[in-house]
């Protein structure tokens, strides 16, 4: 989902599903800068933890902000588990927008 910033930047909000070894899911959320030359301004405006969870994200500064194996979830409850999560992220970040 593209997202336009206070500050004057565009930004995604995006998940990535992988499969692990017990047949598992696990669940990322990741933050991309889309405004070229404002990653600096992305990772200092948003901060050490913006979708403020239990783990701190991994950042990259060409403007990514990654939260690795935030859940794990069951091919029986994905659906319903990762867009609850997806919409308390949506919900988190929208003090920056």
């Amino acid at each position: 989902m593209m997202l336009s910033s206070k500050a004057g930047f565009d930004f995604s909000l995006e998940y990535y599903l992988s499969r692990n070894i017990n047949g598992e899911i696990n669940v990322y959320l990741m933050l991309y800068c889309k405004t070229s030359h404002k990653e600096n301004l992305f990772l200092n405006t948003l901060g050490e933890n913006p979708l403020n969870l239990d783990i701190l994200p991994e950042t990259a500064s060409w403007g990514r902000i990654m939260y690795c194996n935030v859940i794990t979830v069951s091919d029986n409850d994905a659906v319903e588990k990762v867009s609850g999560l997806y919409r308390r992220a949506h919900s988190e970040i929208q003090r920056f927008i």
